[in-house]
C-alpha cells in the first residue's frame, strides 16, 4: 500500500509551513515555564508542520 503520492512543489507553501513550525516551537518554549502538557502539544504540532514541509520539498505528500 502506497502511503505517499506525488505533490507539485510550491516553495512559498513550504516556506509558510516552516515559518509556522518555527513559531509553534518558539511558543512551546515560552509555554514550558508554566504548562508542560500544552508545551508538548505545541512542540508536536511544530514537528508535524516541519515534516510536512520536508515532504513537500521532496515533491511528496501523505495520502
Amino acid at each position: 500500500m502506497k502511503k505517499l503520492k506525488p505533490h507539485k512543489v510550491d516553495w512559498a507553501q513550504i516556506e509558510r509551513f516552516l515559518a509556522s513550525a518555527d513559531k509553534k516551537l518558539a511558543s512551546a518554549h515560552k509555554i514550558l515555564a508554566f504548562d508542560e502538557e500544552a508545551c508538548l502539544q505545541q512542540a508536536y504540532e511544530a514537528m508535524l508542520k516541519a515534516s510536512l514541509g520536508f515532504m513537500f520539498s521532496h515533491s511528496f505528500r501523505a495520502r
